[in-house]
């Protein structure tokens, strides 16, 4: 990949679908700054004593794996799931819009430069998902993909 760009840069050519890759990549960490911002707002909110039971810490500790702690992140997991705030939303449709056109460019680029193209298409995520593994590793859960 580095080859590619380094000879396509002397080029001076930028296929579509490198532009894209780096435009999508901004908006993925756009939507998961805010996903954060808002699970700290909810851990804010839990009160001090649920916040530090979420992040692993503090007293009223459930055991480590223990079903208190995991029905706790679940629960506000599912706060963030359920509510579907505006300001995730719209950074959450942006990334799905710019992961259409990217996916797009990319099978363009495929029939422009041959199918060695190292660029593949990216599969669509639901906002749900999204949310919960963004949130899931904010809270340090363990097995979160």
């Amino acid at each position: 990949m580095a080859a590619l760009t380094r000879s396509m840069g002397a080029q001076a050519v930028r296929p579509r679908s490198l532009e894209l890759r780096d435009e999508l990549n901004r908006a993925v960490e756009e939507f998961e700054q805010a996903v954060r911002a808002e699970v700290r707002k909810v851990v804010a909110a839990a009160g001090s004593g649920s916040a530090g039971r979420l992040r692993g810490g503090g007293r009223g500790v459930a055991p480590a794996g223990g079903a208190g702690r995991e029905a706790e992140v679940e629960g506000a997991v599912g706060e963030l799931v359920e509510r579907r705030l505006p300001g995730l939303s719209y950074k959450y449709d942006e990334v799905q819009r710019l992961r259409e056109q990217y996916n797009g460019a990319v099978l363009a680029d495929k029939e422009t430069y041959g199918s060695a193209w190292p660029l593949e298409p990216l599969r669509r995520l639901e906002f749900g998902q999204e949310v919960a593994r963004v949130a899931k590793e904010e809270l340090g859960v363990a097995g979160c993909s």
